[in-house]
């Protein structure tokens, strides 16, 4: 019997657009791979974030427990979706993959490319708060 890979994929923004074009692209690109795609949501998070012009020590305790349920709750890989959490995802993604769980920041390979194939790179973003954890990513 093949094993299911669970994905936990962690959401601060929970516009039902996201969750389903995200959990539409991840089901693509694993194709017949059995994987069980595991939403975690606090909009609040984000919310909170753009209240205070960047994370606040409750909004990084709130991120990190979502992280934990999901691996809790079995996930063996941790998708981060969003870019406004940069420094708390930048911060746990070595802590979970010493623990052998593979974190992802959805935002990672988009900023390695981009270093990669220029020496000047411009920052747009959507939300004041994605501006910085982006520029510190690239």
């Amino acid at each position: 019997m093949e094993s299911i890979i669970k994905i936990a994929v962690v959401y601060t923004s929970t516009t039902p657009e996201l969750v389903a074009g995200v959990g539409e692209r991840l089901k693509k690109e694993l194709g017949d791979v059995p994987a069980e795609i595991m939403a975690y949501e606090d909009g609040s998070i984000l919310q909170e974030a753009r209240d205070a012009g960047g994370l606040t020590a409750g909004c990084a305790k709130r991120l990190v427990a979502l992280y934990q349920q999901g691996v809790d709750e079995g996930a063996c890989i941790i998708l981060n979706v969003c870019s406004s959490v940069g420094e708390v995802a930048r911060l746990a993604k070595p802590l979970y993959e010493l623990c052998g769980i593979p974190f992802i920041r959805i935002d990672e390979d988009m900023a390695n490319a981009a270093v990669r194939a220029w020496s000047r790179i411009g920052v747009v973003a959507t939300l004041p708060t994605t501006l910085e954890p982006t520029k510190e990513l690239v």
